[in-house]
């Protein structure tokens, strides 16, 4: 585009999205942190998870390899998510006490480096 011709509002427009945005507070307990870790896991793959207009899912890839069993559940949430009529998801909040506190450190890292949990 030359640089004295600005772009139209069409161009600028953004895509009319809709996100599901979670806020995750996790208790504290050490016998509850495996079952925490365990949730978190599977909220980390439906936020992965990009529903395609075709009808598949996208699941985006983090720095550690997908099972297979991951992109089947990411299939169903895909599914999901299109009935919701959801685009995307956001954890927007993480917070914890005791054991669900580490656990909310180390899904909130994860996410900022691109890693999976």
């Amino acid at each position: 585009m030359p640089e004295d011709r600005r772009p139209t509002p069409e161009e600028n427009a953004l895509p009319n999205r809709r996100e599901l945005r979670i806020a995750l507070a996790m208790r504290g307990g050490v016998s509850l942190a495996v079952w925490i870790g365990g949730a978190v896991a599977e909220l980390d793959v439906l936020r992965r998870t990009t529903p395609d207009p075709r009808g598949t899912a996208t699941l985006q890839r983090g720095k550690s390899p997908e099972r297979p069993a991951q992109q089947q559940r990411a299939e169903i949430y895909a599914s999901m998510l299109r009935l919701a009529r959801y685009d995307e998801v956001k954890i927007d909040v993480l917070a914890g006490a005791s054991a669900g506190g580490l656990n909310a450190v180390v899904y909130g890292v994860a996410q900022c480096v691109g890693s999976t949990v």
